[in-house]
């Protein structure tokens, strides 16, 4: 039996572990329902909500080159639980956000009408942006992305100070007891920037994609037990109570699928941002130099270590938002472009000659 992206199969539970559930399929195949692809509703565990041997539905989300089966009970309850004339007709495993630093597989359905199958505009319900959302702000709060947790634990054999060294295994510690105890790495949750790439031919239904995305926040922050920080008035200062609104950047690209990205930002660090508007003639030593004097100033008040995203070139706005982007890529990757990359290494060496934090 061909198992095909889309469709909802049978299978029974076989096996249980901390980050989802094992499904036996048929002909010896076996395939897997990640912890957030279980139900509609928060799942603190597995177990929770399966038994060794229970018989469950599932929308197959993707079927990988090397057989490995992607699986979704909470697609198929979504699909059973809808009320359309509208026919599903596919599942989309696409990347849909990156949780500082980690992609995250998540389906979405998409739909269009029977009678109308050459129609290419994908419709997609604004619950499933909410749900994904809310997913996303749980996991970038309670885990750290792989490239940054594995810079933290190599630096403990890298500082040969005594205090240096005891804050950098606090670190792992942390970051270890937050694995453990299944809470926020850091106190601060920061508020909730969202990036959005929106395929132009994606048309979203049942609601707002605005408000289907601080509902995702809201109920993240609340379901998460996440700290809420975020008022509704710069100059009034009343909490709102669950960390909305969220910073929203949207942009439309090519294609038919959504890439969401959830980075929530720390107060701390971002008290520390600067911005300055060069004149043209300004040179390259200039920027690095007002960079490096730009970390000094902040010293140790953004916790170090400090991870930087730096924006050049467009207008403030402009400028601001490909700092805030910076922040999301990988640490291991460099600048595609040599230029920018020899800056980039020349501006690090130049920080931790300073000797701000551990």
């Amino acid at each position: 039996m061909q198992i095909k992206e889309g469709e909802i199969i049978v299978g029974k539970i076989s096996g249980l572990t901390d980050f989802g559930a094992f499904v036996d399929i048929c002909d010896g195949k076996t395939g897997m329902i990640h912890i957030s692809e279980i139900s509609t509703s928060f799942v603190n565990k597995p177990e929770d909500c399966f038994k060794i041997g229970q018989e469950v539905r599932a929308v197959v989300l993707s079927v990988s080159e090397q057989g490995k089966i992607s699986l979704s009970t909470k697609r198929a309850m979504q699909l059973e639980n809808a009320q359309s004339p509208c026919e599903y007709v596919e599942v989309d495993a696409g990347k849909i956000g990156r949780k500082l630093g980690e992609d995250m597989a998540v389906g979405l359905f998409a739909r269009k009408p029977s009678f109308l199958e050459e129609i290419k505009m994908r419709e997609i319900d604004v619950s499933l942006i909410s749900d994904t959302v809310r997913q996303l702000c749980i996991e970038a709060n309670k885990n750290l992305p792989g490239d940054l947790e594995k810079i933290i634990r190599e630096s403990v054999c890298l500082e040969n100070t005594e205090p240096a060294n005891g804050v950098m295994c606090a670190l792992c510690e942390n970051l270890d007891a937050a694995k453990e105890l299944d809470i926020p790495i850091c106190q601060d949750c920061g508020m909730a920037v969202v990036f959005a790439e929106i395929g132009q031919d994606v048309h979203f239904v049942n609601g707002s994609f605005e408000k289907a995305v601080n509902d995702g926040v809201g109920r993240g922050y609340k379901d998460g037990y996440l700290r809420c920080s975020v008022v509704s008035d710069p100059l009034r200062r009343v909490n709102t109570g669950n960390n909305t609104p969220a910073v929203i950047h949207t942009r439309i690209v090519e294609g038919d699928k959504v890439k969401i990205t959830v980075a929530p930002k720390g107060f701390g660090s971002e008290n520390m941002s600067k911005l300055r508007m060069f004149t043209p003639s300004v040179t390259r030593e200039e920027i690095i130099e007002w960079i490096v004097n730009a970390v000094r100033t902040a010293g140790g008040n953004p916790c170090p270590p400090v991870v930087l995203g730096i924006g050049i070139g467009g207008d403030f706005e402009q400028c601001a938002l490909l700092a805030k982007r910076a922040l999301c890529r990988d640490t291991a990757v460099s600048n595609p472009d040599e230029f920018y990359a020899g800056m980039e290494k020349e501006i690090l060496e130049r920080i931790n000659e300073l000797h701000i934090g551990p």
